[in-house]
């Protein structure tokens, strides 16, 4: 992306639609395609930088170190609960103050266990694992959860 984008916004013309002649300037035709498709927000809050390791959105060096951490040294697939990142991350999830339904599905998609396409083949339960709804990728949680157009 061009030096002269800074915020989402900039991609976004008067009317609250995306500036297709921007978009087409900075991005190929498929990222375009990916992002057209995505609704542009008639709220019209400023843009704010926000951490999502942490519920209040903020940056610190621990999580960001953990961030790190977890990316170099932990296999994303059914990682023990008990290593050190975990531990942090699972008393940060049970202090949230949310339904406890909530805090079971963020425990239950941090372990990898939703009922995802990806993870019913891997047990040899769906026939694919391509998700139901793009049919372009396979349904992993985080494709699920973040990807899927």
């Amino acid at each position: 992306m061009n030096d002269d984008i800074t915020f989402v916004k900039e991609l976004i013309s008067e009317g609250q639609r995306w500036n297709i002649s921007k978009l087409r300037k900075y991005f190929d035709g498929d990222t375009v395609g990916k992002i057209i498709r995505t609704p542009v927000s008639v709220i019209g809050r400023e843009d704010k930088l926000s951490w999502p390791l942490k519920p209040d959105g903020k940056y610190t060096i621990k999580t960001g170190y953990h961030a790190a951490w977890k990316e170099q040294h932990l296999d994303n697939n059914n990682s023990p609960s008990t290593s050190d990142y975990f531990k942090d991350l699972w008393r940060d999830i049970w202090k949230l103050k949310v339904p406890q339904k909530i805090r079971t599905f963020l425990w239950r998609t941090s372990h990898n266990i939703l009922p995802v396409f990806q993870n019913l083949y891997n047990k040899k339960i769906s026939n694919t694992p391509i998700c139901p709804i793009c049919l372009q990728e396979p349904e992993s949680t985080e494709y699920a959860m973040l990807l899927c157009p």
